[in-house]
């Protein structure tokens, strides 16, 4: 039962996050992918051990986490910020705003919407072909020069050679 009030109370994984977004305004986003998240399990296992045995223990948090983007504050001052109302992408590093990049999303319904959350890149990969299903079911391959998987069901950043070019 500690356990499990403890992980409620620092987990981060799945849960919102505040962020101030380019314009300066705090906003509150859905979680995502991004975070950590108490392996109770294993934790209460050790503990409960250490009790039986009347030990006293120190045990470290960080062997007990799962997920990516270990600690309380987040991601820190180095990452990207997508604006899907103006469909921008503001890259920040060391909390100082370096580029603005135009961008292109998924549809806003269906099974290519784009999800609205914090996530963190998993990996990334030059010149590959991504896979999946339309709306409509029938299958596609698109080659793309970047791609950035920010889930494990195919939601991810990447260039779009099959979108017009747009010069600002």
């Amino acid at each position: 039962s500690w356990v499990a009030k403890f992980a409620n109370k620092v987990d981060t994984l799945g849960k919102s996050v505040k962020i101030t977004t380019h314009q300066g305004t705090k906003v509150k986003v859905p979680g995502g992918t991004y975070g950590w998240r108490v392996n109770q399990k294993a934790l209460t296992k050790n503990v409960m051990k250490n009790l039986q045995d009347g030990r006293k223990a120190t045990m470290k948090l960080s062997h007990y986490a799962l997920g990516t983007g270990y600690g309380v504050k987040g991601a820190g001052k180095t990452y990207v910020a997508i604006d899907l109302k103006n469909l921008k992408e503001y890259i920040y590093y060391n909390g100082k705003l370096i580029t603005t990049v135009p961008v292109m999303s998924g549809t806003i319904t269906g099974g290519n919407k784009t999800p609205q959350g914090a996530y963190y890149i998993m990996y990334k990969q030059r010149n590959t072909t991504l896979k999946g299903k339309n709306d409509n079911g029938s299958k596609y391959a698109s080659k793309v020069s970047y791609w950035e998987p920010l889930t494990n069901s195919g939601v991810g950043m990447h260039d779009s050679p099959w979108q017009p070019a747009l010069v600002y």
